[in-house]
């Protein structure tokens, strides 16, 4: 699991209930949500968390950087 994977679950479970539906944070799950909407569309709700995965995971990296 990557160190920033609570962080990550954490700001994402407060926008989407998909992500709060989920014990924690599981990036192959969010894969295959990806692929999905490859058929049917990329909704707000997915948007949302990807940017929220991104934002934090460039965080932790320009933390790491720091350090």
């Amino acid at each position: 699991m990557h160190p920033a994977a609570a962080e990550i679950y954490r700001k994402a479970a407060v926008n989407s209930p998909k992500v709060a539906s989920c014990a924690a944070w599981d990036p192959v799950w969010v894969t295959d949500w990806v692929e999905a909407s490859k058929r049917t569309g990329a909704d707000e709700e997915l948007r949302a968390v990807l940017a929220i995965e991104t934002e934090v995971l460039l965080e932790h990296f320009a933390s790491q950087m720091v350090e």
